[in-house]
């Protein structure tokens, strides 16, 4: 399962992605980095899109950052890796 495949899943707040029991990931558009993020920094009303309009990834230094809502795997249980 891909991260692009993910972004499919559609949540438009933190609340609603917790209440689903998905993750936070976010994108880098530049490097391809896929990594999770803690959601408790964000208030519940926050939309998962807007996040990565103030991250700058950390290993290219790109602000074209993709934020959304992460799902397990549905076959095998497991959340997909992060990639660096």
């Amino acid at each position: 399962m891909t991260t692009t495949a993910l972004k499919n899943i559609s949540c438009t707040t933190i609340e609603d992605m917790r209440q689903r029991g998905l993750r936070l990931g976010f994108r880098c558009d530049h490097c391809s980095r896929f990594r999770y993020m803690a959601d408790r920094r964000f208030e519940a009303e926050t939309v998962v899109s807007a996040i990565s309009e103030s991250l700058t990834c950390a290993r290219c230094g790109s602000t074209e950052i993709e934020t959304f809502a992460v799902a397990r795997h549905e076959a095998s249980g497991y959340w997909p890796a992060e990639s660096s």
